[in-house]
């Protein structure tokens, strides 16, 4: 079992990670004039936040989750690929569907169809969907009555997926769709 105080050091830094992952996925890069503005987020009297913060960026320099280095405009933080993988794996992690309060009669079916060659990457992508509360439909086919867009693009780029590997469909009308909504208790 983990101690708190290394709780919060791995608070911090899944925390620190996850901004600059949602940054880096869209800007690519993130610049900084001043870091301080971002970590105002992690209030933990018992240390300096100073100690705090460069512990967790301390940490993630040294497992080359990210590169940071000084440019003209101010420090420049880029997520290298490992840092993305582990940003992906995360969100991918932390996958929460909130429940609308009402159901807007639409299934989202994800389909793979994924090569022989591949079939490791095939059966997590089974297993990560059937822990989510999809409902396999066939071998390759899953349903959900919920919008899942985000988690299966993480899922793709996550597995390295090529274009035509991994789909998301918005359905208004399925077979079967008595028993999924029995099952989903919508």
């Amino acid at each position: 079992m983990k101690q708190p105080e290394t709780n919060k050091k791995l608070k911090v830094t899944k925390e620190v990670l996850k901004i600059l992952g949602a940054a880096g996925l869209i800007a690519g890069a993130l610049v900084f004039p001043g870091l301080a503005q971002v970590f105002t987020l992690f209030e933990d009297e018992s240390r300096p936040r100073y100690y705090r913060r460069k512990e967790a960026f301390r940490k993630l320099r040294k497992n080359q989750t990210i590169r940071v280095s000084q440019t003209k405009t101010g420090v420049q933080i880029i997520l290298t690929d490992k840092g993305r993988r582990h940003f992906l794996r995360q969100q991918i992690k932390d996958f929460s569907q909130t429940k609308p309060k009402t159901w807007d009669g639409r299934w989202w079916l994800v389909m793979f169809d994924i090569p022989e060659t591949r079939k490791t990457t095939r059966d997590m992508i089974r297993w990560k969907m059937k822990q989510l509360g999809f409902v396999t439909i066939q071998k390759s086919v899953a349903v959900y009555p919920y919008p899942c867009q985000d988690l299966i693009l993480n899922l793709r780029d996550y597995h390295r997926l090529r274009p035509g590997e991994l789909y998301v469909f918005e359905a208004k009308v399925l077979e079967g769709a008595d028993a999924l909504k029995k099952h989903f208790k919508i």
